[in-house]
């Protein structure tokens, strides 16, 4: 599979330079705590980087730390609960690649992250109104996978605030 990837890369990703004619326009090398510290003295850069970090964190932390013991303790059974949190997993693997079209499509990125900000209070509210409701409980897991998806925005909202040459910091 991961052959497959590779060949398909190389068929289908290119290179991003700027060009003038016949040449290349190479930017001067800097030194790397140069970048650094152009990137993290701009405030939109750090407002950004901790919503998209918070975004994806309350799925990460219910997944790996406490979902298990939340759920057990609102009456789902143990091996459901894997299955739930799954559920969540399944929303980001669906909500990336629709939340990044979407903002492709409506050139609006703020309101995709507003967006997968709401779809997490709504699953923090749904599963705190849950109480053995094992339909209400899969909605919310869902919706939270779709919380953490609009993180990804943020990679496109940072390669716009950045120059080139510090996107990768």
């Amino acid at each position: 599979i991961g052959l497959i990837f590779v060949l398909l890369i190389l068929l289908f990703v290119e290179n991003n330079h700027d060009i003038t004619g016949k040449y290349i326009i190479l930017y001067r090398p800097e030194r790397a705590i140069t970048n650094i510290k152009n990137t993290f003295t701009k405030s939109q850069v750090w407002f950004i980087a901790v919503l998209s970090a918070l975004l994806y964190f309350t799925l990460e932390y219910l997944a790996e730390n406490e979902g298990r013991g939340f759920l057990s303790a609102s009456g789902v059974a143990e091996h459901s609960a894997a299955y739930i949190i799954s559920l969540g997993w399944l929303g980001y693997a669906f909500g990336c690649p629709i939340l990044g079209y979407a903002s492709d499509r409506l050139e609006r990125r703020k309101s995709i992250l507003i967006f997968g900000a709401t779809c997490g209070v709504l699953a923090i509210v749904g599963l705190m109104l849950a109480k053995e409701s094992p339909s209400l409980i899969n909605i919310a897991f869902l919706l939270l996978g779709v919380n953490a998806a609009a993180q990804t925005v943020g990679f496109a909202i940072m390669s716009e605030q950045l120059k080139p040459q510090y996107i990768a910091v």
